[in-house]
């Protein structure tokens, strides 16, 4: 039997144990020709703000968090953040039409949305979307920056919240809302609980083991909205 189907635990949960040892370089992305690294600590700080911030902005747990953006150090942190806030991700192709990006947030009924740019965030309010966006490469109060600073303060004055939100959690909750394109009409939303999710990414690992050793490099070419590489980062 696999050890992954020895016990049932939360995303955060499994993420908190990745994260757990000291490593100077957890992510790697390349910013202006040069590979620029993430630490462990750093991104388990960055997830908490997130989180934080998520649930200050007034989004309760279970209710749904779009991500649309390309593959990037940002996109993880607005993941794990929503998974840490006891929110489910509604990840979206940034190069889905907009008449099929706009179905998939009304229909999950997001309550905010993270978008890579402000030209994207344009082409969403010229959808009539309604819920706060949040523009990672922004610079100002709508900005990703501007967000985790929000959610820091939090953090610090509250320092148990980002636990409280993840000691919610059970390992049935609903995680991952990712909506497929059907075979016919409207995207369909599949979903996915922490449970099914970790122990598909403890289970690859078990018969991974002969080629993925501890501390080999592992690139992304998928987009993370695609389910596949998406499981990935778990």
């Amino acid at each position: 039997m696999s050890s992954a189907s020895s016990d049932k635990r939360t995303l955060p949960q499994l993420i908190r144990e990745a994260l757990a040892e000291p490593r100077a370089e957890a992510l790697l992305d390349r910013r202006n020709g040069v590979w620029t690294p993430t630490s462990t600590q750093q991104l388990l700080e960055r997830v908490e703000n997130v989180a934080c911030a998520i649930r200050a902005s007034g989004v309760a747990a279970g209710e749904r968090v779009g991500l649309i953006a390309h593959d990037c150090v940002d996109w993880i942190v607005a993941d794990f953040g929503t998974l840490f806030a006891g929110c489910v991700v509604v990840p979206i192709y940034p190069t889905q039409a907009d008449d099929q990006t706009a179905y998939v947030l009304e229909h999950s009924d997001a309550k905010l949305v993270f978008v890579a740019t402000a030209s994207g965030a344009t082409r969403l309010r010229g959808l009539r979307v309604t819920a706060p966006i949040v523009v990672m490469d922004g610079d100002g109060d709508d900005g990703l920056a501007a967000f985790e600073a929000r959610g820091a303060a939090v953090r610090t004055a509250l320092r148990d919240v980002p636990q409280a939100y993840e000691a919610a959690l059970q390992p049935e909750d609903l995680a991952v809302l990712i909506y497929t394109s059907g075979t016919t009409g409207n995207p369909k939303g599949v979903m996915l609980s922490h449970d099914n999710l970790g122990f598909h990414a403890r289970a690859t690992l078990d018969v991974a083991s002969d080629v993925l050793f501890p501390g080999a490099d592992v690139l992304s070419a998928l987009p993370y909205s695609h389910i596949f590489e998406h499981a990935t980062l778990y």
